[in-house]
């Protein structure tokens, strides 16, 4: 995206709640503390946005590409992330449902909430419910 489009997304940022940038490229754009609330992201290119203290309460990121995405900390429970692609993302202290997470398209080397790699939380995943899928057997 041309810096000139960036900064003036970053001067708007305030006005995107309800907002629909389905199918949008905004790669590269600083969305820092922007009100994305209920905003129809779906299909959109977000590859290295900066989503510092964003407010995606509804929003809807199905099928969006989320490369490199700093998502850390964010209040991910209220957002549809169906067939996104997250890999490389940060989302370190994100709040979530590991459900959520598992309906996303790519995960590969993103950095989990619980600071795991993902490679490492998924084979945490699948250890934890294999001990459980044992003991109830016993």
């Amino acid at each position: 995206m041309p810096a000139l489009h960036v900064l003036m997304l970053s001067l708007l940022t305030e006005a995107l709640s309800r907002a629909n940038l389905s199918r949008a490229n905004l790669d590269g754009a600083d969305l820092n503390s922007a009100d994305l609330s209920g905003t129809d992201l779906s299909h959109a290119k977000l590859n290295g946005v900066n989503f510092e203290s964003v407010d995606y309460r509804g929003a809807n990121l199905s099928d969006a590409e989320l490369k490199h995405t700093d998502l850390r900390d964010a209040d991910l429970s209220g957002v549809d992330l169906t067939g996104a692609d997250l890999s490389g993302a940060d989302l370190s202290g994100a709040l979530e449902t590991g459900k959520k997470l598992l309906s996303c398209k790519h995960l590969e080397g993103a950095t989990m909430p619980n600071g795991q790699k993902y490679e490492e939380w998924i084979m945490d995943k699948e250890r934890r419910a294999k001990g459980a899928n044992s003991t109830n057997s016993s």
